[in-house]
């Protein structure tokens, strides 16, 4: 089930901008974001949709069977909006119904010519963990997610199905390296992020993630640097398991680690939204590699 946002739907709604911006500004601050905030944040992005009928019509011979829905727009606004926070009047959050899929894209797929492979599916959890972060808030338990996917991914591993390197080395040089050697078709990116939208500087808005640097400090690391590493490297699934991985700004759609790795051609992306806790990463991890 495509959904097609009007391009002028923030324009003629400004009021769910609003209630985005407000969202944001909770995470940001570090409130408790409540099942209510959510809540009327993606019931005001349905009722604005409009469409109880024709969602009926595709749910209905569905039967059984798990409905795909796909946000689909061209518009950098409209994009910038949360519809992960999607809420049915009847099926509650759509993004959580184990009836449905959600998932978003900026315009029809291109027709992929790459061949199908035969062998193992090759997973590479790449972490970064530079020696100068905050101590208190900045430290991430790197054992224990590396433990909770190897654990997850252990029954397919042992049957030769899948490929599982987690290298203890979070420059991006080793990363580099890793893509064209170990040629992984899904890359978790662990660590820590920031999305920089500065207007009054006249720089353009960007997301950035901390590598380690050869002496172990941090190294931020731009977007279009990261996308560029991953030119040629087969990758079809990119996690950024990482703050504002998934932030853009409403005035283009090529900024923001997710859009920009998502916009060099990479099938599936998934990046996080807003600052989140590392046990909640760690915790959509294991639960991915589960499924």
């Amino acid at each position: 089930f495509i959904i097609h946002p009007p391009e002028d739907l923030v324009r003629k709604q400004p009021g769910l901008r609003r209630l985005s911006h407000s969202l944001g500004l909770k995470y940001a601050s570090r409130q408790v974001v409540t099942e209510e905030d959510l809540q009327m944040m993606g019931g005001a992005l349905w009722n604005a949709l409009g469409l109880k009928e024709a969602f009926d019509l595709a749910h209905k011979p569905a039967g059984a069977a798990i409905l795909s829905i796909i946000i689909e727009s061209g518009a950098a606004d409209v994009q910038a909006l949360p519809w992960e926070t999607l809420y049915h009047p009847t099926h509650g959050f759509l993004g959580k119904h184990a009836g449905f899929t959600l998932t978003r894209r900026m315009g029809k797929p291109q027709d992929s010519s790459m061949p199908l492979e035969k062998g193992p599916l090759r997973v590479l959890l790449f972490t970064s963990l530079p020696d100068d972060v905050n101590p208190e808030k900045g430290r991430l338990n790197v054992e224990e997610e590396q433990s909770q996917v190897q654990e997850a991914l252990l029954p397919w591993i042992s049957k030769g199905f899948a490929q599982l390197e987690m290298p203890d080395d979070g420059r991006l040089s080793t990363l580099k390296e890793l893509l064209k050697k170990f040629q992984p078709h899904i890359l978790f990116l662990s660590g820590h992020g920031h999305f920089h939208h500065e207007p009054h500087t006249g720089e353009p808005p960007y997301g950035e993630f901390l590598f380690e640097s050869e002496a172990g400090a941090s190294e931020p690391i731009k977007e279009d640097e990261i996308a560029k590493a991953l030119i040629g490297s087969g990758v079809q699934a990119v996690i950024l398991s990482a703050c504002e991985s998934g932030k853009t700004a409403s005035d283009a759609l090529n900024n923001g680690l997710t859009q920009r790795i998502s916009a060099q051609g990479v099938s599936h992306v998934v990046g996080m939204r807003e600052s989140i806790l590392d046990r909640a990463g760690i915790q959509f991890a294991r639960a991915l590699c589960d499924e």
